[in-house]
This record gives structure tokens, C-alpha cells and sequence, in this order.
């Protein structure tokens, strides 16, 4: 299943980042554009936008009309 494929995708990101909170994303299937809720954002997409541009490639292999990643920075996890 896609939605599977897209959530070990963004597994492999945070573990590339080496964030250990939550990372929380919603997928807008109409817009094909992923939001993702995190609050260390400057770590996923690295220095000078590497990171984010490795996991856009890697998530247009997964999910081929995948446009863009969306980021909002959240304060702190309340668990």
C-alpha cells in the first residue's frame, strides 16, 4: 500500500536526521503535497535544502505524482 511506502520513506528521513520525537504528516491527495508536523524542520532539510531534495526524489519513485513537502514547525510534543 502507498500510504505504507510513504511513512517508511519519511522513517528513513528521520533516522537520515537523527530525530528521535515524533514526526507527525498528513497527505493531501488532492494537491499530491505532504505536510509534516515536527519541530527540529531546519534538520529535515539539511544544509542547503539537501536532505529535502533527496527525500523529494525519494518519494516520486513511491508515489509518482507526489508534488511537494510542506513543513509546520510545532513547539514541543505534549504526550
Amino acid at each position: 500500500m502507498i500510504r505504507n511506502r510513504i511513512g517508511e520513506t519519511i522513517q528513513y528521513w528521520k533516522d537520515d536526521a537523527h530525530i528521535h520525537e515524533p514526526i507527525m504528516y498528513d497527505i493531501n491527495w488532492e494537491t499530491r503535497e505532504i505536510t509534516i508536523y515536527t519541530t527540529r524542520p531546519g534538520w529535515l532539510i539539511g544544509v542547503g535544502g539537501e536532505r529535502i531534495n533527496r527525500y523529494e526524489e525519494k518519494m516520486k519513485e513511491v508515489f509518482p505524482l507526489f508534488k511537494r513537502f510542506l513543513f509546520k514547525e510545532i513547539q514541543e510534543w505534549v504526550y
